[in-house]
Protein backbone atom coordinates (compact mmCIF):
# COMPACT_ATOMS: atom_id res chain seq x y z
CA UNK A 1 0.00 0.00 0.00
CA UNK A 2 1.06 3.22 -0.81
CA UNK A 3 -0.13 4.91 2.45
CA UNK A 4 2.11 2.90 4.78
CA UNK A 5 4.43 4.45 7.13
CA UNK A 6 6.94 2.00 8.68
CA UNK A 7 8.36 -1.16 8.38
CA UNK A 8 8.89 -3.60 11.61
CA UNK A 9 9.38 -7.11 11.53
CA UNK A 10 10.33 -7.33 15.63
CA UNK A 11 10.97 -11.15 15.42
CA UNK A 12 12.40 -12.33 11.72
CA UNK A 13 16.01 -13.22 12.27
CA UNK A 14 16.70 -14.79 8.70
CA UNK A 15 15.45 -14.03 5.10
CA UNK A 16 15.71 -14.59 1.40
CA UNK A 17 15.37 -11.73 -0.54
CA UNK A 18 13.44 -8.27 0.71
CA UNK A 19 12.36 -6.41 -1.54
CA UNK A 20 10.40 -2.44 -0.96
CA UNK A 21 9.27 -0.11 -3.38
CA UNK A 22 6.81 2.31 -4.65
CA UNK A 23 6.15 3.28 -1.08
CA UNK A 24 6.12 6.78 -1.00
CA UNK A 25 4.98 7.69 2.49
CA UNK A 26 7.39 5.25 4.27
CA UNK A 27 9.81 6.59 6.88
CA UNK A 28 10.95 3.61 8.82
CA UNK A 29 12.51 0.03 8.01
CA UNK A 30 13.00 -2.22 11.14
CA UNK A 31 14.43 -5.12 11.83
CA UNK A 32 16.29 -5.44 14.91
CA UNK A 33 16.77 -9.49 15.41
CA UNK A 34 17.25 -9.77 11.61
CA UNK A 35 21.06 -11.25 11.37
CA UNK A 36 21.27 -12.88 7.88
CA UNK A 37 19.29 -12.52 4.42
CA UNK A 38 20.15 -13.09 0.64
CA UNK A 39 19.63 -9.26 -0.10
CA UNK A 40 17.44 -5.99 0.19
CA UNK A 41 16.00 -3.94 -2.54
CA UNK A 42 14.54 -0.68 -1.69
CA UNK A 43 13.28 2.46 -4.57
CA UNK A 44 10.74 4.44 -5.31
CA UNK A 45 10.52 5.38 -0.99
CA UNK A 46 11.90 9.23 -1.30
CA UNK A 47 10.60 10.00 2.61
CA UNK A 48 12.61 6.62 4.09
CA UNK A 49 14.96 8.07 6.64
CA UNK A 50 15.94 5.46 8.48
CA UNK A 51 16.83 1.76 8.33
CA UNK A 52 17.61 0.03 11.19
CA UNK A 53 19.05 -3.86 11.21
CA UNK A 54 21.80 -3.74 13.98
CA UNK A 55 22.54 -7.27 13.96
CA UNK A 56 22.66 -8.18 10.17
CA UNK A 57 25.67 -10.25 9.60
CA UNK A 58 25.83 -11.31 6.46
CA UNK A 59 24.30 -10.72 3.21
CA UNK A 60 24.38 -13.33 0.30
CA UNK A 61 23.12 -11.51 -2.18
CA UNK A 62 22.93 -7.71 -3.26
CA UNK A 63 22.09 -4.89 -0.88
CA UNK A 64 20.60 -2.16 -3.23
CA UNK A 65 19.21 1.15 -1.83
CA UNK A 66 18.66 4.27 -5.10
CA UNK A 67 16.85 7.02 -4.88
CA UNK A 68 16.31 7.49 -0.79
CA UNK A 69 16.62 11.02 -0.61
CA UNK A 70 15.83 11.76 3.13
CA UNK A 71 18.25 8.90 3.43
CA UNK A 72 21.06 10.18 5.52
CA UNK A 73 22.59 7.30 7.42
CA UNK A 74 23.27 3.74 6.33
CA UNK A 75 24.35 1.38 9.88
CA UNK A 76 25.04 -2.46 9.50
CA UNK A 77 27.59 -2.24 12.12
CA UNK A 78 27.13 -6.51 12.85
CA UNK A 79 27.72 -7.50 9.17
CA UNK A 80 31.50 -9.08 8.49
CA UNK A 81 30.73 -10.08 4.81
CA UNK A 82 28.42 -9.05 1.75
CA UNK A 83 28.24 -10.06 -1.68
CA UNK A 84 27.07 -6.93 -3.54
CA UNK A 85 26.48 -3.38 -2.10
CA UNK A 86 25.27 -1.26 -4.29
CA UNK A 87 24.58 2.39 -2.92
CA UNK A 88 23.37 5.25 -5.33
CA UNK A 89 21.72 8.66 -6.05
CA UNK A 90 20.71 9.27 -2.06
CA UNK A 91 20.94 13.06 -1.84
CA UNK A 92 21.90 12.96 2.06
CA UNK A 93 23.55 9.92 2.49
CA UNK A 94 27.25 10.97 4.39
CA UNK A 95 27.37 8.49 6.96
CA UNK A 96 28.22 5.18 6.72
CA UNK A 97 28.71 2.01 8.96
CA UNK A 98 29.71 -0.92 8.10
CA UNK A 99 32.72 -1.14 10.59
CA UNK A 100 32.87 -4.68 11.03
CA UNK A 101 32.65 -5.46 7.53
CA UNK A 102 36.16 -7.52 6.09
CA UNK A 103 34.66 -8.78 3.04
CA UNK A 104 32.42 -7.44 0.16
CA UNK A 105 32.48 -9.12 -3.41
CA UNK A 106 30.88 -5.52 -5.34
CA UNK A 107 30.48 -2.27 -3.61
CA UNK A 108 28.96 0.62 -5.54
CA UNK A 109 29.43 3.92 -4.11
CA UNK A 110 27.43 6.71 -6.73
CA UNK A 111 26.00 9.77 -6.56
CA UNK A 112 26.75 10.14 -3.06
CA UNK A 113 27.15 13.18 -0.50
CA UNK A 114 30.65 11.32 1.30
CA UNK A 115 33.42 12.82 2.80
CA UNK A 116 35.56 9.83 3.09
CA UNK A 117 35.84 5.81 3.42
CA UNK A 118 35.67 5.63 7.39
CA UNK A 119 32.32 3.79 7.01
CA UNK A 120 34.48 0.73 6.07
CA UNK A 121 37.16 0.79 8.36
CA UNK A 122 37.68 -3.16 8.80
CA UNK A 123 37.37 -3.94 5.18
CA UNK A 124 40.24 -5.99 4.22
CA UNK A 125 39.51 -7.21 0.92
CA UNK A 126 37.17 -6.20 -2.24
CA UNK A 127 36.38 -7.65 -5.71
CA UNK A 128 35.53 -4.86 -7.28
CA UNK A 129 34.97 -1.04 -5.47
CA UNK A 130 33.52 1.44 -8.46
CA UNK A 131 33.36 5.01 -6.96
CA UNK A 132 31.46 7.75 -8.85
CA UNK A 133 30.14 11.49 -8.74
CA UNK A 134 31.05 11.70 -4.70
CA UNK A 135 30.91 15.20 -5.11
CA UNK A 136 31.74 15.75 -0.85
CA UNK A 137 35.30 13.63 -1.76
CA UNK A 138 37.85 15.95 -3.45
CA UNK A 139 40.11 13.38 -1.74
CA UNK A 140 40.14 9.92 -2.32
CA UNK A 141 41.83 8.08 -0.30
CA UNK A 142 41.64 4.00 -0.14
CA UNK A 143 42.91 2.28 3.08
CA UNK A 144 45.62 -0.58 3.12
CA UNK A 145 43.48 -3.59 1.89
CA UNK A 146 43.13 -5.92 -1.27
CA UNK A 147 41.28 -5.06 -4.25
CA UNK A 148 40.87 -6.69 -7.66
CA UNK A 149 39.59 -3.68 -9.53
CA UNK A 150 38.87 0.14 -8.15
CA UNK A 151 37.35 2.36 -10.58
CA UNK A 152 36.41 5.83 -9.80
CA UNK A 153 35.02 7.88 -12.11
CA UNK A 154 34.95 11.94 -12.47
CA UNK A 155 33.13 14.34 -14.66
CA UNK A 156 33.91 18.13 -14.90
CA UNK A 157 31.05 18.86 -12.29
CA UNK A 158 32.85 16.62 -9.79
CA UNK A 159 36.78 16.36 -9.57
CA UNK A 160 38.87 14.83 -7.41
CA UNK A 161 41.77 16.54 -6.60
CA UNK A 162 43.44 13.98 -4.97
CA UNK A 163 43.71 9.92 -5.42
CA UNK A 164 45.37 8.47 -3.21
CA UNK A 165 46.16 4.23 -3.26
CA UNK A 166 49.48 4.58 -0.85
CA UNK A 167 49.24 1.34 0.86
CA UNK A 168 46.70 -0.94 -0.34
CA UNK A 169 47.29 -3.78 -2.81
CA UNK A 170 45.00 -3.54 -6.07
CA UNK A 171 44.78 -5.26 -9.28
CA UNK A 172 43.85 -2.95 -11.54
CA UNK A 173 43.35 0.75 -10.87
CA UNK A 174 41.23 2.38 -13.13
CA UNK A 175 40.68 6.04 -13.58
CA UNK A 176 37.96 7.32 -16.16
CA UNK A 177 37.48 10.73 -17.13
CA UNK A 178 34.40 12.49 -18.52
CA UNK A 179 34.08 16.21 -20.02
CA UNK A 180 37.04 18.25 -19.11
CA UNK A 181 37.90 16.67 -15.92
CA UNK A 182 41.07 15.73 -14.52
CA UNK A 183 42.93 14.37 -11.59
CA UNK A 184 45.43 16.75 -10.10
CA UNK A 185 47.37 14.24 -7.74
CA UNK A 186 47.77 10.46 -8.19
CA UNK A 187 49.70 8.58 -5.19
CA UNK A 188 50.98 5.41 -4.61
CA UNK A 189 53.61 3.29 -3.25
CA UNK A 190 56.71 3.21 -5.52
CA UNK A 191 56.11 -0.73 -6.57
CA UNK A 192 52.13 -0.40 -7.68
CA UNK A 193 52.28 -4.54 -8.66
CA UNK A 194 48.73 -3.98 -10.51
CA UNK A 195 47.47 -2.38 -13.50
CA UNK A 196 47.38 1.75 -14.21
CA UNK A 197 44.63 2.12 -16.45
CA UNK A 198 43.90 5.62 -17.38
CA UNK A 199 40.91 6.18 -20.07
CA UNK A 200 39.82 9.40 -20.98
CA UNK A 201 37.37 8.01 -24.11
CA UNK A 202 33.86 9.39 -22.86
CA UNK A 203 35.79 13.22 -22.72
CA UNK A 204 35.41 16.09 -24.75
CA UNK A 205 37.74 16.24 -27.63
CA UNK A 206 40.78 18.57 -26.36
CA UNK A 207 40.11 19.50 -23.59
CA UNK A 208 41.48 17.14 -21.53
CA UNK A 209 45.44 16.50 -20.32
CA UNK A 210 45.04 12.84 -20.57
CA UNK A 211 47.22 12.14 -17.31
CA UNK A 212 46.98 13.27 -14.01
CA UNK A 213 49.57 16.50 -13.20
CA UNK A 214 51.47 14.92 -10.56
CA UNK A 215 52.35 11.63 -9.92
CA UNK A 216 54.00 10.42 -6.50
CA UNK A 217 55.13 7.15 -6.68
CA UNK A 218 54.50 4.49 -9.41
CA UNK A 219 58.04 3.91 -10.33
CA UNK A 220 57.45 0.32 -10.90
CA UNK A 221 53.89 -1.22 -12.52
CA UNK A 222 52.24 -4.43 -13.49
CA UNK A 223 51.02 -3.23 -16.54
CA UNK A 224 50.19 0.35 -17.85
CA UNK A 225 47.11 0.82 -20.56
CA UNK A 226 46.13 4.40 -21.56
CA UNK A 227 43.30 5.41 -23.74
CA UNK A 228 43.65 8.64 -24.62
CA UNK A 229 41.82 9.25 -27.38
CA UNK A 230 40.45 12.89 -26.24
CA UNK A 231 43.35 13.94 -24.56
CA UNK A 232 45.71 16.97 -25.29
CA UNK A 233 48.60 15.55 -23.52
CA UNK A 234 49.93 12.72 -22.19
CA UNK A 235 53.00 12.82 -20.47
CA UNK A 236 53.97 9.80 -18.22
CA UNK A 237 56.88 11.03 -15.74
CA UNK A 238 58.03 8.84 -12.46
CA UNK A 239 57.40 5.36 -14.30
CA UNK A 240 60.60 3.49 -14.88
CA UNK A 241 60.01 -0.10 -14.90
CA UNK A 242 56.51 -1.73 -16.68
CA UNK A 243 56.45 -5.56 -15.43
CA UNK A 244 54.11 -6.94 -18.17
CA UNK A 245 53.29 -4.20 -20.73
CA UNK A 246 51.97 -0.78 -22.08
CA UNK A 247 49.05 -0.32 -24.56
CA UNK A 248 48.49 3.00 -25.91
CA UNK A 249 45.95 3.88 -28.80
CA UNK A 250 44.49 6.76 -29.43
CA UNK A 251 42.08 6.11 -32.68
CA UNK A 252 41.83 7.79 -35.48
CA UNK A 253 40.04 10.42 -33.90
CA UNK A 254 41.96 12.73 -31.34
CA UNK A 255 43.25 15.81 -30.21
CA UNK A 256 46.66 14.81 -28.73
CA UNK A 257 49.47 16.98 -29.39
CA UNK A 258 51.91 15.49 -26.90
CA UNK A 259 52.90 11.81 -25.45
CA UNK A 260 56.20 11.18 -23.95
CA UNK A 261 57.28 8.91 -21.37
CA UNK A 262 60.62 10.18 -20.06
CA UNK A 263 61.55 7.93 -17.03
CA UNK A 264 60.45 4.32 -18.55
CA UNK A 265 63.45 2.46 -18.40
CA UNK A 266 62.72 -1.34 -18.90
CA UNK A 267 59.13 -3.10 -20.02
CA UNK A 268 59.29 -6.92 -19.12
CA UNK A 269 56.38 -7.56 -21.80
CA UNK A 270 54.84 -5.97 -24.68
CA UNK A 271 55.24 -2.49 -25.78
CA UNK A 272 52.45 -1.15 -28.23
CA UNK A 273 52.43 2.50 -28.62
CA UNK A 274 50.04 4.09 -31.71
CA UNK A 275 49.83 7.37 -31.97
CA UNK A 276 47.94 9.53 -34.57
CA UNK A 277 47.57 12.61 -34.39
CA UNK A 278 45.30 14.92 -36.36
CA UNK A 279 46.65 17.39 -35.91
CA UNK A 280 46.14 19.58 -39.39
CA UNK A 281 42.24 20.05 -37.98
CA UNK A 282 43.24 21.43 -34.06
CA UNK A 283 43.03 24.81 -33.28
CA UNK A 284 46.34 24.28 -31.39
CA UNK A 285 48.63 22.24 -33.64
CA UNK A 286 51.15 20.20 -32.39
CA UNK A 287 54.93 20.77 -32.09
CA UNK A 288 56.30 17.89 -30.80
CA UNK A 289 58.70 16.81 -33.85
CA UNK A 290 59.87 13.74 -32.40
CA UNK A 291 59.10 10.58 -30.32
CA UNK A 292 61.81 9.92 -28.32
CA UNK A 293 61.80 7.07 -24.70
CA UNK A 294 65.16 8.80 -23.95
CA UNK A 295 65.70 5.84 -21.07
CA UNK A 296 64.32 3.20 -22.33
CA UNK A 297 66.99 0.00 -22.46
CA UNK A 298 65.12 -3.05 -23.09
CA UNK A 299 61.28 -4.65 -24.25
CA UNK A 300 61.07 -8.52 -23.22
CA UNK A 301 57.78 -8.60 -25.50
CA UNK A 302 57.04 -7.09 -28.70
CA UNK A 303 57.19 -3.27 -29.70
CA UNK A 304 54.79 -1.88 -31.43
CA UNK A 305 55.76 1.59 -32.26
CA UNK A 306 52.91 3.03 -34.82
CA UNK A 307 53.23 6.95 -35.28
CA UNK A 308 51.61 9.01 -37.70
CA UNK A 309 51.15 13.15 -37.48
CA UNK A 310 51.48 16.24 -39.28
CA UNK A 311 54.87 17.21 -37.62
CA UNK A 312 56.54 14.36 -35.83
CA UNK A 313 60.01 13.19 -38.29
CA UNK A 314 61.73 11.36 -35.82
CA UNK A 315 61.43 8.39 -33.93
CA UNK A 316 64.23 7.84 -31.25
CA UNK A 317 65.21 5.09 -28.43
CA UNK A 318 68.70 6.59 -28.33
CA UNK A 319 69.63 3.53 -24.87
CA UNK A 320 67.32 0.85 -26.34
CA UNK A 321 69.41 -2.15 -26.37
CA UNK A 322 67.51 -5.40 -26.92
CA UNK A 323 64.06 -6.37 -27.85
CA UNK A 324 62.87 -9.84 -26.82
CA UNK A 325 60.24 -10.42 -29.47
CA UNK A 326 59.13 -8.60 -33.02
CA UNK A 327 59.54 -4.82 -33.63
CA UNK A 328 57.38 -3.40 -35.84
CA UNK A 329 58.03 0.07 -36.44
CA UNK A 330 55.22 2.50 -38.55
CA UNK A 331 56.98 5.25 -39.83
CA UNK A 332 54.14 7.09 -40.74
CA UNK A 333 52.98 7.91 -44.09
CA UNK A 334 52.72 10.77 -46.49
CA UNK A 335 48.73 11.91 -47.20
CA UNK A 336 46.31 14.16 -46.24
CA UNK A 337 48.42 16.49 -44.54
CA UNK A 338 50.43 13.71 -42.81
CA UNK A 339 54.34 12.69 -42.77
CA UNK A 340 56.65 10.14 -43.19
CA UNK A 341 59.22 9.91 -41.17
CA UNK A 342 62.59 11.29 -42.11
CA UNK A 343 64.72 9.81 -39.42
CA UNK A 344 65.43 6.92 -37.20
CA UNK A 345 67.85 6.80 -34.41
CA UNK A 346 68.39 3.23 -32.08
CA UNK A 347 72.09 3.87 -32.56
CA UNK A 348 72.49 1.33 -29.28
CA UNK A 349 69.92 -1.59 -30.48
CA UNK A 350 71.76 -4.59 -31.24
CA UNK A 351 69.42 -7.63 -30.30
CA UNK A 352 65.75 -8.37 -32.06
CA UNK A 353 64.88 -11.62 -30.76
CA UNK A 354 61.97 -12.01 -33.64
CA UNK A 355 61.07 -9.81 -36.53
CA UNK A 356 62.14 -6.93 -37.74
CA UNK A 357 59.49 -4.77 -40.00
CA UNK A 358 59.42 -1.08 -41.21
CA UNK A 359 57.01 0.01 -42.85
CA UNK A 360 54.46 3.05 -43.53
CA UNK A 361 51.34 3.28 -40.65
CA UNK A 362 49.13 2.18 -43.37
CA UNK A 363 49.65 -0.90 -46.00
CA UNK A 364 48.41 1.27 -48.61
CA UNK A 365 50.60 4.45 -48.13
CA UNK A 366 54.38 5.18 -48.65
CA UNK A 367 56.93 7.05 -46.80
CA UNK A 368 58.64 9.40 -48.57
CA UNK A 369 61.38 11.10 -45.94
CA UNK A 370 63.11 8.26 -44.88
CA UNK A 371 66.33 7.77 -46.79
CA UNK A 372 68.68 5.74 -44.94
CA UNK A 373 68.78 2.89 -42.04
CA UNK A 374 72.04 4.61 -39.91
CA UNK A 375 70.38 4.75 -36.86
CA UNK A 376 69.92 0.84 -36.76
CA UNK A 377 74.24 0.94 -37.12
CA UNK A 378 74.48 -1.09 -34.04
CA UNK A 379 71.85 -3.85 -34.85
CA UNK A 380 74.03 -7.27 -34.79
CA UNK A 381 71.07 -9.84 -34.74
CA UNK A 382 67.68 -10.36 -35.76
CA UNK A 383 64.92 -13.30 -36.03
CA UNK A 384 64.43 -11.79 -39.92
CA UNK A 385 64.10 -8.30 -41.40
CA UNK A 386 61.36 -6.61 -43.74
CA UNK A 387 61.43 -3.10 -45.20
CA UNK A 388 58.94 -2.02 -47.27
CA UNK A 389 56.93 1.12 -48.59
CA UNK A 390 59.97 3.65 -48.28
CA UNK A 391 60.19 5.70 -51.56
CA UNK A 392 63.33 7.62 -51.06
CA UNK A 393 65.09 4.46 -49.29
CA UNK A 394 68.22 4.41 -51.40
CA UNK A 395 70.83 3.19 -48.43
CA UNK A 396 71.36 0.13 -46.06
CA UNK A 397 74.60 0.53 -45.31
CA UNK A 398 73.11 0.94 -41.78
CA UNK A 399 72.67 -2.82 -41.83
CA UNK A 400 76.02 -3.91 -42.28
CA UNK A 401 76.93 -4.74 -39.08
CA UNK A 402 73.68 -7.08 -38.79
CA UNK A 403 74.63 -8.67 -42.36
CA UNK A 404 78.07 -10.39 -40.89
CA UNK A 405 75.74 -12.76 -39.08
CA UNK A 406 72.41 -12.65 -41.27
CA UNK A 407 71.84 -15.65 -43.09
CA UNK A 408 69.65 -15.21 -46.44
CA UNK A 409 66.64 -16.94 -44.44
CA UNK A 410 66.06 -14.09 -42.80
CA UNK A 411 66.44 -11.30 -45.09
CA UNK A 412 62.83 -11.07 -46.46
CA UNK A 413 63.76 -9.05 -50.05
CA UNK A 414 62.19 -5.29 -49.58
CA UNK A 415 59.05 -4.19 -51.66
CA UNK A 416 58.24 -0.52 -52.66
CA UNK A 417 61.14 1.05 -51.62
CA UNK A 418 63.22 3.46 -53.66
CA UNK A 419 65.85 0.62 -53.57
CA UNK A 420 65.10 -3.25 -53.02
CA UNK A 421 68.23 -5.13 -53.03
CA UNK A 422 68.22 -8.76 -52.46
CA UNK A 423 70.47 -11.05 -50.34
CA UNK A 424 73.17 -11.27 -52.59
CA UNK A 425 73.18 -7.75 -53.68
CA UNK A 426 74.02 -6.37 -50.00
CA UNK A 427 76.14 -9.56 -48.65
CA UNK A 428 78.22 -10.65 -51.90
CA UNK A 429 78.40 -7.67 -53.99
CA UNK A 430 78.54 -4.66 -51.45
CA UNK A 431 75.75 -2.83 -53.29
CA UNK A 432 74.92 -0.92 -49.76
CA UNK A 433 73.17 2.30 -51.86
CA UNK A 434 71.34 2.85 -55.08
Amino acid sequence: SATIAQISMPALEEAGTVTISSLPELTKIDFPELKKLVGVRITGAPELSFIYAPKLEEATGQIYLSGLNKLSEVGFPEMLQAADIYLASCKLLSTLDFSKLTHVGLLTLNTLPLNDLSGFSALQTAGTITMSSLSAMPVVKIPPMHIDLLTVTHTLSIQHEEIDVKGADIGELQIVSYAAAKVGKLIGDDVFRGTLNINCAGASQGTYPGFPAVVEGFHEVDSLYLQPSIATSVIISGVRKVNRGVYMATGSQNSLREFSMPDLEDVGGNLYISYTANNASMATPSTQTALEFEKLERVGGNFTLSVTTSKIETLSCPNLKSIGGDFTMGTGRDASGLIGFGTLSFTDLSAIGGKLTIQPTLASGSNTKLTNLDGLANLAGVGSIEILGHTALTSYEGLKKLFETLTEEQWITPTYNSYNPSYQDLKTDGKWTQ
